[in-house]
Parts: structure tokens; C-alpha cells; sequence
């Protein structure tokens, strides 16, 4: 993965808000969502979340 993409990826996702130690972000493009634990940890991913065009 090049530098560009990580800056497109990271330009699609969006913070969603969080609730009992799990954060949630979506990504503005494909709609799918990225859940992460308190330290940063993957918990869960929707496929095509990490896409950055349609």
C-alpha cells in the first residue's frame, strides 16, 4: 500500500462515536464500518471498508 492510498483511506473514514469501549468509524464512500477497541485494536470490519472510491 503506498502513502497516497493510506491518505485516501484515511480522507473516506470518519469517526461515528463510541459506547462501552468500542469506537466506531465509517467510511463516507462505500458507508461500511470499522470498529476499534479503547487501545486502537481491530474489533470488527465490514468488507469494502477500507475502499476509497466507488
Amino acid at each position: 500500500m503506498y502513502l497516497n492510498e493510506i491518505e485516501q483511506i484515511l480522507a473516506a473514514v470518519m469517526y461515528e462515536g463510541h459506547e462501552n469501549g468500542v469506537y466506531r468509524y465509517r467510511n463516507r464512500l462505500t458507508r461500511r464500518c470499522i470498529t476499534l477497541d479503547s487501545r486502537g485494536r481491530l474489533v470488527s470490519m465490514e468488507p469494502f471498508a477500507l475502499d476509497y472510491y466507488y
